[in-house]
């Protein structure tokens, strides 16, 4: 729900019209309900922040695919991907543990 807020937060950030309409009124929803989990605000910034970096990565990743430019930096921008998606795993693991959660994201890789 904390990822999900976040996420919302950041799409506000780079919506209008019907679709900023639509982030609100799911924002409006979740923004009491995590208010009252009590997750320390560093955390949830955290989040926000590891959530932010994989929206500009995967920007400049559609960036990259458009222009079929697959070179060093395409590389470098792909591998932070699964390395941003592993600090976001250890934030929602962390917020599960405060939250007493029963709920648990597993991660499998090969």
């Amino acid at each position: 729900m904390v990822d999900k807020l976040t996420i919302l937060e950041i799409k506000k950030e780079n919506s209008d019209g019907n679709k900023l309409d639509n982030i609100m009124k799911e924002l409006n929803y979740l923004e009491p309900l995590v208010e009252d989990l009590d997750i320390p605000s560093h955390i949830i910034n955290d989040l926000r922040s590891v959530n932010r970096k994989l929206w500009e990565v995967e920007d400049l990743l559609r960036v990259c695919e458009k222009q079929k430019c697959f070179d060093e930096g395409f590389i470098t921008l792909a591998r932070s991907v699964y390395k941003t998606n592993n600090e976001r795993f250890e934030l929602k693991t962390e917020i599960n543990t405060i939250t007493n959660s029963h709920l648990i994201e597993e991660k499998i890789h090969p």
